[in-house]
């Protein structure tokens, strides 16, 4: 038997161990419940640091042994493996989607600063480095889904994402998908979905970057990665580093400036991944992510806690395999995710220390089969393993959801029209949940013109500290659920000197049952209750021209998002609710960047502006609207094989006073400079 056949024995075993075994395979050494805490941030930096080398070691050591086998490598034909249900998912809703240049620009910064600046999410952050969480058309932020190659990464105590935790350089697309994708992609896709993926690139051999950062109020970064590559095999490990102190300035209640304290904020993160072609048509990926984060919790200007600090440790192992072929594709992936949040807070009048330690499994097999030239058929199946153990919930707690989920994606002959049904069922703890279709479709008018109607039924679970914290829940509470619907218009030309882009976007939706915590009779214990309904609807805008003069490239991108969400039934005891427009979604958004390139320079000034947002729920009480500019200036440099290029950034550079969460101030002008090696 060939070599193709020994290979595909051995794809098949792995994917059949990871996905029947992995979790007995990862816990035994991961039983320890706190096996990264230090004493200070100074050791936990230096056992990272020695952590860090003793990794690049053993993988740059196999990088290396790979490299010097490079002669005996099979040549393989290129043949392009796509995700499964990625292409499916984008049919009738809006996506925007991050190219290569916007991905470098902010390769040292977090996935929170580059949605801030480049989409039509809002973003909530509490300050540099600190939790920020996306809302997305009116929707909560444990309504955004993040997910990583396919899996989704939402925490299941507090059913969020901190995208502060995502470093932009451990990832090589993304991709934001607007309007609930709950059909396709599960729980928590509510409002919409942030995908984040690897892509291989074979056939490069030697490949290194190296970046480095230092800005204002202690800013201090640096990300590095090495890759190799031939026909058959691309092996990868990127680094990341952050450290601010954030002391910036500010002006508190009475008006007087003082400087933030107790603001601190480091992290550290390697990511290593294998990619193997087991054959022409088959391909098998493997991903190691590590990442531990300690960051001071600064007093709030309304109270006095200046000690309070938080750590993050991740893990996250990961396989998938591919195999493509003329008439059904096969996709399978696994994995194995840890997640602990240690959080003290010292105060003498509170004092309270919490471990909270998650476990999730998740694995899944799909197939697509292509049912004639016009027609496609996926069908798969999505099994989530979830433990808990917190101070907060009584005793460990466990979940199984299983759920099933298919596609049925049909093209006219023109492929002027494209139309995908989907729909999913999923099973919680042997309990049915609500059976979710959706529709897409999109149809070209004329050349250039497209119309995209999107129609979802859509769900949100509730957390496990929703269901069972001893601070207050509900062991009874049913899951969110609702209708999107969404109307959209593009328009694209692109001719020899300049290119045109133009969208407009409409959509709706309508959700019951959402959840609120209220007060008891007591006034001091919170609870959960399905009580709301809440009604999002708006438009979306996005203009793009890019044209050529000379040497000289200009591109201008304008957004502009008015979004209304409001509540349409509330709970008995607080009628003056009713109809009042969500706390923290602004009304009103805008967003404008221009850009200048010309032989290796580039300049980008953009602009944001964000409206009022309201702090309570009958609108008595609010937060004031920003606007805000950020400029950047870039020089690239080749010297034979070897790319140099340098930056300049300022940031908030009209000085703005403002805040994203009420008495949490950001900072004002500030500025970073950087040079980066590219091999």
């Amino acid at each position: 038997m060939g070599s193709g056949y020994w290979k595909l024995e051995i794809g098949c075993w792995v994917i059949w161990h990871l996905t029947s075994g992995i979790w007995h395979q990862v816990s035994p050494f991961f039983a320890w419940q706190n096996p990264f805490a230090m004493a200070s941030f100074n050791r936990s930096i230096i056992h990272s640091f020695k952590t860090l080398l003793l990794l690049l070691f053993l993988l740059f050591s196999g990088q290396i042994l790979l490299a010097q086998s490079a002669d005996t490598t099979v040549q393989i034909p290129e043949i392009l493996i796509t995700d499964s249900r990625l292409p499916l998912s984008g049919i009738g809703s809006k996506q925007e989607r991050f190219d290569s240049l916007i991905l470098h620009s902010f390769r040292n910064t977090n996935l929170a600063e580059a949605l801030l600046l480049n989409s039509q999410s809002y973003i909530r952050s509490y300050g540099p480095g600190r939790l920020a969480t996306s809302s997305i058309r009116g929707a909560a932020s444990v309504h955004t889904a993040v997910l990583w190659n396919g899996f989704n990464l939402q925490s299941p105590i507090l059913g969020l994402s901190d995208l502060a935790l995502f470093p932009i350089s451990f990832v090589d697309a993304v991709r934001v998908e607007y309007g609930g994708g709950t059909a396709l992609w599960g729980n928590g896709a509510l409002g919409g979905v942030v995908h984040l993926n690897s892509e291989p690139h074979f056939g490069k051999d030697w490949n290194a970057q190296l970046q480095s950062n230092v800005g204002s109020f202690g800013l201090f970064s640096n990300s590095g990665r090495l890759d190799f590559s031939n026909e058959s095999f691309h092996t990868t490990t990127r680094i990341f580093q952050q450290s601010a102190k954030n002391d910036f300035p500010y002006k508190d209640l009475n008006d007087n400036e003082q400087d933030l304290i107790n603001a601190e904020v480091q992290q550290f993160g390697v990511l290593h991944e294998d990619f193997i072609r087991l054959s022409a048509n088959q391909e098998l990926g493997v991903h190691v992510w590590w990442q531990e984060s300690e960051r001071e919790l600064p007093p709030s200007m309304a109270f006095n806690n200046p000690d309070a600090s938080q750590e993050d440790r991740i893990l996250r192992l990961a396989a998938d395999w591919k195999r493509i072929g003329s008439k059904l594709n096969l996709y399978a992936r696994a994995g194995a995710f840890r997640e602990q949040l240690n959080y003290n807070d010292p105060d003498p009048a509170f004092a309270y220390f919490s471990e909270d330690v998650f476990w999730t499994a998740i694995s899944e097999v799909e197939g697509k089969l292509h049912l004639n030239a016009n027609q496609e058929l996926n069908i798969g199946i999505n099994n989530t393993w979830t433990e808990v153990n917190s101070p907060t919930l009584p005793e460990l707690k466990r979940q199984n959801r299983t759920a099933f989920f298919a596609a049925y994606h049909l093209n006219n002959h023109a492929s002027t029209l494209r139309t995908v049904l989907s729909a999913r069922q999923e099973v919680v703890e042997g309990d049915l949940i609500p059976f979710v279709p959706s529709l897409g479709v999109e149809f070209d008018i004329v050349k250039d013109f497209t119309i995209k109607v999107a129609v979802s039924r859509n769900y949100r679970l509730p957390t496990f500290g929703d269901l069972y914290s001893t601070f207050g829940s509900d062991p009874n509470l049913q899951p969110e659920s609702g209708w999107s619907e969404e109307l959209g218009l593009v328009y694209k030309k692109i001719a020899d000197a300049w290119s045109l882009e133009f969208s407009v976007t409409g959509f709706n939706r309508n959700i019951e049952n959402w959840i609120v915590y209220l007060p008891d009779s007591s006034g001091f214990v919170y609870t959960p209750r399905n009580v709301l309904e809440v009604h999002s609807r708006g438009i979306e805008n996005v203009f793009e021209i890019g044209f050529r003069a000379g040497e000289s490239q200009f591109t201008f991108i304008g957004k502009y998002d008015f979004v209304k969400s409001t509540n349409e039934k509330v709970a008995p005891e607080n009628p003056g609710g009713l109809g009042k427009h969500l706390v923290y979604i602004p009304k009103h958004k805008a967003l404008a960047q221009f850009i200048w390139r010309k032989s290796g320079w580039e300049a980008t000034y953009r602009h944001s502006f964000v409206d009022k947002v309201f702090i309570d729920e009958r609108n008595s009480r609010e937060l004031s609207g920003f606007s805000i500019g950020d400029l950047s200036v870039s020089r690239a440099f080749d010297l034979n094989k070897i790319q140099l290029s340098a930056f300049a950034k300022v940031h908030n550079i009209w000085n703005e006073n403002y805040q994203m969460v009420a008495f949490y101030p950001m900072p004002g002008r500030n500025m970073e400079v950087g040079i980066g090696v590219r091999y």
